[in-house]
C-alpha cells in the first residue's frame, strides 16, 4: 500500500514538473533514487492538428490571392478560409480577402468603364456629331485610369476641332449663299423695277401721242417734221396752220 501510495505521489509530481510545453511531451524526472520516465504524450487532438492544416492552406491561398488578383484564386482563398476553425485567424484572414475583393471588383469596374468609353469614342469617331461627343465625354468621365482617360479626350478633342471646322465651312456657305440669294433678289428687283418704268415710260408716251393726235385734230408728224393728214398724205402748210399746228 505504501509502495503504491508512494509511486503516485511520484507520478503526479514527475507530471507537474517535467511537462514541456513547447514538445507537448513529458520527460524523465529525478526523486533521489527513484527514475520515472513518462512516454510522449500528444497535447494536440486530432481536431487541432486539422485545423492547423486548414489553416496553413488557407495562409497560403491567401497570399497567393494578394500577389495575383483574379477571381480563381479569389475562390480559392475564400474556400480555404471557409475550412478553418480558428475564429480570430479566419477573422483575419476573410479581412485580407476582403481587400483584395474589394480591389478585383474595381478591376473590373475599371475594365467595364474602359471598353465602354472606347465604343462610345469609337462610335464618335464614326459619326461626329455633337450628341456623340456628349456621350462619349460622359463614358470617359467614368474611367479612373489617368492615362487612359487623357488618350480617350484626346481622340475626342480631335472630333470635336472636326466638327468646329465642318460647322464653320457650313457656317461660311450658308452666309454665302445667304447673300448670294439677297444679290439675286436685288438683281431681280431692279430688273421689274426697270421693266416696270419702261412700260410706264411707253405708255406715257403712247399716251402722250394720243393726245397730241387728238389735239392735232388727226394730224400726225412723222420723225422728219412733216405732217400727215389721217390717210397718210401729207398735209400742206395752209392746212396745218388753220389747225393751228406748227409747220
Amino acid at each position: 500500500m505504501k509502495k503504491k501510495l508512494k509511486l503516485a505521489l511520484l507520478l503526479m509530481t514527475a507530471l507537474v514538473l517535467g511537462t514541456s510545453q513547447d514538445l507537448g511531451v513529458l520527460t524523465p524526472a529525478s526523486f533521489g533514487n527513484n527514475h520515472v520516465v513518462l512516454a510522449d504524450t500528444k497535447t494536440k487532438s486530432k481536431s487541432v492538428k486539422k485545423d492547423d492544416k486548414a489553416i496553413k492552406a488557407a495562409k497560403k491561398a491567401v497570399k497567393k490571392l494578394e500577389k495575383d488578383q483574379t477571381q480563381e484564386n479569389l475562390d480559392l482563398a475564400t474556400k480555404k478560409v471557409k475550412s478553418v476553425k480558428n475564429k480570430k485567424v479566419k477573422k483575419q484572414l476573410k479581412k485580407r480577402i476582403v481587400t483584395v475583393k474589394a480591389a478585383i471588383e474595381a478591376k473590373k469596374q475599371e475594365q467595364a468603364a474602359q471598353t465602354a468609353a472606347e465604343a462610345a469614342v469609337a462610335n464618335l469617331e464614326a459619326n461626329q456629331t455633337r450628341e456623340n461627343v456628349d456621350d462619349a465625354k460622359n463614358k470617359v468621365n467614368a474611367v479612373s485610369d489617368s492615362a487612359k482617360k487623357d488618350a480617350f479626350n484626346n481622340r475626342i478633342n480631335a472630333v470635336v476641332s472636326a466638327i468646329d471646322a465642318k460647322e464653320a465651312e457650313a457656317a461660311r456657305q450658308a452666309e454665302e449663299a445667304r447673300k448670294a440669294e439677297e444679290a439675286r433678289q436685288a438683281q431681280e428687283q431692279a430688273a421689274e423695277a426697270a421693266r416696270q418704268a419702261q412700260e410706264q415710260a411707253a405708255a406715257a408716251a403712247a399716251q402722250q401721242a394720243q393726245q397730241q393726235e387728238q389735239a392735232a385734230g388727226g394730224y400726225k408728224r412723222d420723225y422728219r417734221g412733216r405732217w400727215h393728214r389721217p390717210n397718210g398724205q401729207y398735209a400742206s402748210k395752209a392746212e396745218i396752220a388753220a389747225a393751228g399746228l406748227p409747220w
